[in-house]
């Protein structure tokens, strides 16, 4: 490895995901069988001298190009498309209103990036920024409904929308059989409030039925276009609670990983169903003295306010900021 530093910048600076529009204007509970499906991923990942980070935990980079995202995403999906799921941890997805029943699996509805890190001398890493942005949109309601703000819409009115408002980052470090305490929280962030956005945050059971009416966004939407039903689950909703503002104060800092001693030697990721599915487990060559991994999930939100099908014809523009801690 080259000079050592504390320092760690990893950027996913233009994370373009093009969303088809598929020509509906329903919320996103009501066809299933619409989601979007990803046409390109632009990125570009760079790491500080002193860290290096991996896609497949056998080639090292100090930074990894566009296409080696776009590769790796097609080698582990095929033809990816988002769809409506839901999370209580920010770590294990789920179809709406199905807590009792399996988790979707990558690829299943939302983006999941594993990377792998390396150092001498770095032993902790932190999240210090993140956005989501992308193309807004004007959307004409074909029903009247209220919307997120409380405010009535009505049929014929022309609505601003972004597909980014009903979107969900989060960045995890699962159980690592090399470290020696518990794994962290996971760190999840949704947009803050803004004109075309309002923050759902946390919800642990929380009855959004509204009364029969559906809350207030898009439950309500889709309660008016089905002639009064709600999805099934929307009496006792739990959601993982959301950051707005992802900084580097270094009094405040989001760590997200510990990079874990490995002595040089090469650390065995016991099989299992959800991260590492090779049949005897995945084996990283780290060759260094610290090293672990990290997951980053991204999803579209479906309990959320602004879930609406008419999204699918935006763009979403992910940004993610890591740095190793204590910052210099």
């Amino acid at each position: 490895m080259t000079r050592l530093t504390r320092k760690l910048m990893i950027s996913i600076l233009t994370v373009v995901l093009s969303i088809s529009a598929l020509g509906t204007t329903t919320f996103a509970w009501f066809t299933l069988t619409n989601v979007a499906t990803v046409e390109s991923f632009s990125a570009n990942i760079v790491s500080e001298t002193g860290i290096e980070v991996s896609l497949d935990g056998e080639t090292w980079y100090n930074s990894l190009t566009e296409a080696m995202i776009q590769e790796y995403i097609t080698e582990k999906y095929g033809t990816f498309a988002f769809n409506h799921i839901t999370s209580a941890d920010g770590q294990i997805m789920r179809s709406l209103g199905t807590a009792s029943l399996p988790n979707v699996t990558a690829g299943s509805g939302h983006l999941e990036l594993i990377l792998f890190f390396r150092s001498e001398n770095v032993q902790q890493l932190a999240w210090t920024a993140a956005s989501l942005g992308g193309t807004g949109l004007i959307w004409r309601a074909d029903v009247d409904f209220t919307d997120s703000k409380g405010e009535d819409v009505l049929a014929g009115t022309d609505v601003s929308l972004s597909p980014a408002d009903a979107m969900r980052i989060s960045v995890l470090s699962p159980v690592d059989v090399a470290l020696t305490v518990d794994p962290l929280t996971p760190v999840v962030y949704e947009n803050p409030s803004s004109g075309t956005n309002t923050v759902l945050g946390g919800l642990t059971g929380v009855d959004l039925s509204n009364g029969g009416v559906g809350a207030d966004g898009g439950l309500n939407y889709y309660y008016v276009k089905t002639g009064g039903n709600l999805p099934f689950g929307t009496d006792s909703v739990t959601v993982v609670g959301t950051e707005t503002a992802i900084t580097s104060d270094p009094d405040n800092p989001f760590i997200v990983l510990n990079l874990n001693a490995t002595n040089g030697d090469p650390v065995v990721y016991p099989n299992d169903t959800y991260y590492f599915t090779e049949t005897l487990g995945k084996t990283v060559n780290y060759n260094a003295t610290y090293g672990g991994y990290l997951v980053i999930n991204i999803w579209f939100e479906g309990y959320d306010a602004e879930a609406f099908n008419s999204l699918l014809g935006g763009e979403i523009i992910v940004g993610l900021e890591f740095k190793g801690f204590p910052f210099e």
